[in-house]
């Protein structure tokens, strides 16, 4: 009987982090569509926690702490902001309606290739064993002591684990919370680290890779006046792009790789699958403001960059590196986006979405006293 308590418990976690938390999140941040609101909700979802695990690290929280806290504030913020976006909905039925996916897609081959080609990477991922390599010893084995030993961080000698203070953990890690939040969905789940970064994590972030790529394919034929026509385009850019991810690993550093072997790494989520693709996604919102009329309920300039901000943030939990290329990103976007709307006032008036590097960037200064 414990066994079917221990699914139970398993599923519902994962259905809640995975599921409930993202949609929610994206409904409060007032995207229309339920595949926007599901991306960027998800990233939402990453972003809260690395507010929560800023203070949780400087005021010394256990791990069990964390999780109990960021769960709460989580489901709260996402349950609230959803609450507050339905009641100021013009028209309510319109707002809880659920966007019914274009069944013409499956008619079109290139389409179906490229869906039947994603379903056997999936179960290749899950049935096949997974990748093992080096780093496992470092991030695998930190998420499991978050798990095991009720401390954010640790340090084993001499046969001893002890907390270890933030001014020895190495600048790389003190200010990611990617890895303490795969140890939250682990405790919330019970499911093992291990399971859980090597098989269960692919089964999600392997689709949402996908459905951010199938959300840019939507906006590059944006100017195709023939509905039939842009379909066709989007499903044959989907193709190709699905056999370029099945056939490239031609380099240790390709996107095909770190989608097949990495996919649950934070640098992979990073770079590679959620967050700089999401870049190039929110770059297309923050520049064709007509088109974004039937995704957001609000088409502002600050209210595209404030979804550039969350994303940034994320950046900023996942790995050091995102830090710094976000902020490289970001600037890149902000000239592009100036020239082509002939408009150095976007520029200047997005400088404010670098907060989150600026006060991270202090953060990791001030406790490597600039050591790095």
């Amino acid at each position: 009987m414990n066994i079917f308590v221990e699914i139970l418990k398993a599923i519902l976690a994962l259905i809640l982090v995975f599921g409930i938390w993202p949609l929610l999140l994206g409904t409060g941040l007032g995207l229309k569509r339920n595949i926007d609101r599901y991306i960027i909700g998800f990233t939402a979802v990453q972003a809260l926690f690395f507010l929560i695990y800023i203070p949780a690290i400087l005021m010394g929280w256990s791990s069990r702490t964390l999780t109990a806290v960021a769960a709460i504030l989580i489901s709260l913020v996402s349950g609230a902001g959803a609450v507050l976006r339905y009641l100021k909905a013009a028209d309510k039925k319109e707002f809880m309606a659920l966007s019914k996916p274009d069944l013409s897609f499956f008619k079109n081959p290139y389409f179906d290739i490229a869906l039947i080609i994603v379903i056997y990477q999936l179960v290749r991922y899950v049935v096949k064993q997974p990748y093992i390599y080096g780093d496992d010893v470092t991030y695998i084995t930190m998420i499991t002591d978050f798990v095991d030993t009720n401390a954010i961080y640790v340090k084993t000698w001499a046969g001893q684990i002890d907390p270890t203070p933030l001014s020895e953990i190495s600048f790389k890690y003190v200010f990611t919370s990617y890895y303490p939040f795969m140890g939250m969905i682990s405790i919330l789940s019970g499911l093992h680290p291990l399971i859980l970064c090597k098989t269960v994590i692919p089964v999600f972030y392997v689709p949402i890779h996908y459905l951010i790529i199938w959300r840019i394919g939507k906006f590059l034929f944006g100017d195709e006046k023939d509905p039939k026509a842009k379909n066709e385009k989007q499903a044959v850019f989907m193709f190709f792009y699905v056999l370029l991810i099945e056939f490239g690993q031609i380099s240790y550093y390709t996107i095909s790789r770190r989608l097949m072997i990495w996919v649950w790494n934070s640098k992979s989520d990073c770079f590679c699958l959620l967050l700089i693709p999401l870049f190039f996604y929110t770059f297309l919102l923050l520049t064709e403001k007509e088109e974004t009329k039937a995704i957001l309920d609000q088409t502002s300039l600050f209210y595209r960059q404030l979804l550039i901000a969350i994303i940034a943030l994320s950046c900023n939990s996942a790995t050091l590196m995102g830090l710094i290329m976000s902020a490289i990103v970001m600037g890149i976007w902000y000239v592009i986006a100036a020239f082509r709307l002939k408009s150095p006032k976007v520029f200047f008036t997005s400088l404010w979405t670098f907060i989150p590097h600026v006060i991270t960037a202090i953060l990791i200064i001030n406790f490597t006293g600039w050591t790095f």
